[in-house]
């Protein structure tokens, strides 16, 4: 089984160090479960609605961000299952953040071999994966018709409605299992 996973929000926690910055910088006080839709401008300072994603330039701060608990023992099960793994991340031309990206995959996943299983861009659904698994609900529902969506639980997804909810890395790998995760198809 051919599996696409995005990175930010499903193999990592982007919102933690970010939004450290952020509170940091603006002296709001926001957090994490408070952010109910995908676009976190609208739950910023007005002064910030732009701001907030120029802090994305900030050095280093895709590689502090914290790996999802049981990530990597999953990534890891899911391969020795016979699965092929593919990091999916959107593209963002204005932000500095492949190489980061990169870089910390290579420090926490490095027993995939990256040179074969990471793709950048905004179309995730023509990445010719068997299953899609995101914390943006609009790539789960764009994804292809034969894809099996896996929406990965964050605050902005909760007002979404999807059969393949994962809570966590152990609800992902136990919808896997489902789909015949175990047998690599």
């Amino acid at each position: 089984m051919k599996i696409g996973i995005d990175i930010d929000g499903t193999l990592n926690d982007l919102h933690k160090p970010w939004l450290e910055l952020y509170v940091e910088k603006s002296g709001d006080r926001i957090r994490k479960e408070n952010i109910f839709d995908y676009d976190i401008s609208k739950f910023v300072l007005p002064t910030w609605e732009k701001k907030i994603f120029e802090l994305l330039n900030t050095p280093n701060i895709f590689r502090n961000a914290p790996v999802q608990e049981n990530a990597i023992e999953s990534i890891k099960q899911l391969q020795d299952w016979g699965n092929e793994i593919y990091f999916i991340s959107a593209f963002h031309p204005f932000y500095q953040s492949i190489p980061e990206k990169y870089q910390w995959l290579q420090e926490h996943f490095d027993f995939v071999d990256l040179r074969k299983a990471v793709f950048f861009c905004q179309e995730k659904h023509l990445i010719g994966v068997d299953v899609l698994i995101d914390d943006c609900f609009a790539n789960i529902e764009n994804r292809a018709m034969n894809q099996i969506g896996i929406l990965f639980d964050q605050p902005w997804n909760h007002l979404n409605y999807f059969v393949n909810r994962a809570i966590g890395w152990q609800g992902v790998m136990t919808i896997l299992e489902e789909f015949g995760a175990r047998n690599g198809h």
